[in-house]
């Protein structure tokens, strides 16, 4: 369901002749544990009174939703040409960086989330700031995107 989105949301974004390379989004396990924390949340507000049920049952809705939100509101996408950010939830949010303006590409792992859902971070930062302007958040194998983007770069 949501790798169509992500792939419909990257087509519609393709300028003339652009080819894709890839999409991505947030790592399924990493959203899969917010709904399994949900779930338990909610199974042990079962043990407590009325409003102990009522409370595990509105903290466990509100995390299948946002377990939901994550995989489908976050779409990064490159191409031939550049990288893209996408969010959209009740607003859109792009921010794009041509690879002739990119300078820098970070991965960033952190303990913790490496550990248990084999994801990271990739950061792109380009010419003339301090920071990172795009970063691809909670994807699984953060360093094979950043390899595909320094092949195409240096093909360039």
């Amino acid at each position: 369901m949501f790798e169509t989105r992500r792939q419909t949301l990257a087509q519609k974004n393709l300028s003339a002749g652009e080819k894709l390379i890839g999409v991505w989004g947030i790592n399924k396990a990493y959203a899969f544990f917010w709904a399994v924390l949900g779930v338990g949340i909610f199974l042990l507000g079962l043990s407590g009174d009325a409003i102990g049920m009522s409370i595990g049952l509105f903290v466990a809705l509100v995390l299948f939703l946002y377990s939901l939100y994550l995989q489908a509101a976050y779409v990064y996408i490159v191409t031939d040409r550049r990288v893209i950010s996408y969010f959209q939830f009740l607003n859109t949010h792009l921010v794009e960086i041509e690879f002739d303006k990119l300078t820098d590409i970070m991965v960033k792992e952190g303990f913790i989330e490496k550990l248990l859902f084999g994801s990271g971070a990739v950061l792109f930062n380009s010419a003339g700031t301090s920071i990172q302007e795009i970063a691809f958040s909670h994807i699984s194998d953060p360093h094979e995107v950043r390899k595909k983007v320094n092949e195409i770069k240096s093909n360039k």
